[in-house]
């Protein structure tokens, strides 16, 4: 069974929706994690900058829109179908 794609992101983010974009238009299924408060520990150690979007996929990491879109262009094993599900947490951090 195949490891599914983790898309680390927040819904308002313009480089978010970027990587959105460009895994839906090349086929990828991936589940989004909304980086909240309690997931932001979570993300540092995925990207020690804490910044989204990051998509980790089999154990590797990749961080930038930019980067996530080259990806997603030249892996054609990536293809399983344009579904994706989200995962939130309720709570928001308000400052």
């Amino acid at each position: 069974m195949r490891e599914e794609h983790l898309l680390y992101d927040l819904r308002d983010s313009p480089f978010c929706m970027k990587a959105r974009i460009c895994l839906h238009l090349k086929g990828v299924s991936y589940r989004t994690v909304t980086v909240t408060a309690r997931r932001y520990r979570e993300l540092r150690r995925l990207n020690p900058l804490g910044k989204v979007p990051v998509l980790v996929h089999d154990g590797e990491v990749i961080a930038d829109s930019s980067s996530i879109a080259r990806r997603a262009r030249t892996v054609s094993s990536w293809r399983n179908g344009p579904t994706r599900r989200s995962t939130s947490s309720s709570a928001r951090s308000s400052g």
